[in-house]
């Protein structure tokens, strides 16, 4: 099996399975509950000290626990970073806390691409009292507006002390990326009354677009994310108005063949935020807006190469094939056999990656990334995986402690080949494929760059 189908239970895992009810915004303004009284946490009979004792407890401080790291489970991990910051990774979502007296002021900051250092927007996302005592902190929700907190169940949750920090990337918003394709959801929002989310997403993977209220009014919007949280902004004179805010679900339904590759045609999101009353209870389904038959009939394969992503492969092959694309895929590079299909046409070359997607009938593929190079290795098109610029893999030395994928942008998604191996397009028509072994050291990297165009 794919190291890609065991990367995703991991995440899964890590972003918290047992997801709890959506919260009803309306509940938002209400007190926290207090959490509860620490004697009750102690086992019945207990002779040693309780494992946090409020007597004893004090606040933690950036400055004085520096550099730590704490856990409960996977869904609720803190980090206390050396820069007088601190990280809280909930259930799909990452947050930033920053010292106020003797609580953290928490914020969601909120990025436009995928590829983005800076974030575009930071929202305010509530206030947190976090107590030690010894190495076991208890965490306690003074306000959560966005619903975040109490989605993770953080009020009172006990953390323990598991060692040094963990430094997440900033910004790994999951957003397809596809660019140049249109995306849509229709919001009930009351009685046979809708509004209209249309978006397009750029060259540069941002989502914009307008949303179409019931009275006729359109509002100019932008979709901005980061890890897996999500949020709908109307941007006037340089500020955002917040609209929505939600996570993604991890929700599959067992009955759905396709559900791993519709991850690449649409997104379900849990809606915490909700001010405008577009979700209820339901959750926001954003969907790519393309048909098969539609894509396929009456234009020429080429022109509709962004939307390949989802499709079987199969299909999308026999389709290119008798558009006038050839198949080259046995003139590849031994390594990236089993992963990829090379076509051919008009002095182009067509490189798509493809993934299994597992159905009660047997293991399908489905394209998940592809690169259209010209004849001089220049890009034409691509989707799924952005191609990186040469210049970064020719400079590329392999030294201990440095990996190729550490050196462009979190955003660029690597594609998995064989057990071990990692592969990015580049700009000038190759692919380079990073070997780092799971049970080794640096000692067992390779890399190479391979040529694909014929």
């Amino acid at each position: 099996m794919k190291k890609t189908i065991l990367l995703l239970l991991a995440a899964l895992l890590l972003c918290g399975l047992f997801a709890c009810k959506p919260v009803n915004p309306a509940k938002e303004a209400e007190a926290s509950p207090a959490p509860s009284d620490p004697a009750q946490t102690a086992a019945p009979e207990q002779t040693e000290s309780p494992i946090f004792a409020e007597e004893r407890a004090r606040p933690l401080s950036a400055e004085a626990d520096t550099g730590t790291l704490w856990m409960g489970d996977y869904s609720l991990i803190l980090s206390v970073l050396p820069d007088g910051q601190a990280t809280l990774f909930t259930k799909q979502a990452l947050l930033w806390l920053m010292e106020n007296g003797d609580a953290f002021r928490v914020e969601t900051r909120m990025y436009r691409t995928p590829f983005d250092e800076t974030p575009a927007y930071t929202f305010y996302a509530g206030e947190l009292r976090l107590l030690i005592d010894g190495e076991t902190m208890r965490v306690e929700v003074l306000d959560d507006p966005l619903g975040v907190l109490t989605y993770a169940q953080a009020d009172g949750r006990l953390l323990n002390m598991h060692g040094t920090f963990w430094d997440y990337a900033q910004n790994r918003s999951l957003v397809p990326q596809e660019p140049n394709t249109k995306w849509l959801e229709n919001f009930e929002v009351a009685e046979r009354s809708y509004a209209w989310l249309n978006l397009i997403v750029g060259d540069d993977i941002s989502y914009t677009g307008t949303l179409s209220m019931p009275d006729g009014t359109k509002r100019n919007v932008s979709l901005l994310g980061c890890w897996d949280s999500y949020a709908l902004v109307e941007e006037r004179d340089g500020a955002a108005e917040l609209l929505f805010y939600g996570l993604r679900t991890n929700r599959m339904d067992p009955d759905d063949w396709y559900a791993p590759r519709m991850r690449l045609v649409r997104f379900d999101l849990e809606a915490l935020y909700d001010p405008l009353g577009l979700c209820g209870m339901e959750t926001f389904d954003l969907f790519r807006a393309d048909d098969f038959d539609v894509v396929y009939a009456g234009y020429g394969a080429s022109e509709a190469l962004r939307y390949m992503p989802g499709f079987n492969l199969d299909t999308v092959a026999l389709t290119l094939i008798r558009d006038g694309w050839t198949d080259k895929t046995e003139t590849l590079d031994p390594v990236l056999v089993g992963w990829f299909t090379l076509l051919t046409k008009d002095g182009q070359s067509l490189l798509i990656y493809y993934e299994p997607d597992f159905t009660p009938y047997g293991d399908e593929d489905y394209p998940s990334a592809y690169v259209l190079y010209d004849a001089d290795g220049t890009v034409l098109d691509w989707s799924g995986s952005r191609p990186i610029d040469h210049a970064i893999a020719d400079a590329y030395t392999l030294q201990p402690g440095v990996y190729f994928g550490e050196l462009f942008s979190a955003g660029v998604r690597s594609m998995d080949v064989a057990e071990d191996d990692y592969a990015y397009f580049t700009d000038d028509g190759r692919i380079a494929v990073q070997t780092v072994w799971h049970e080794g050291g640096d000692g067992d990297l390779d890399f190479q760059i391979i040529n694909v165009i014929p």
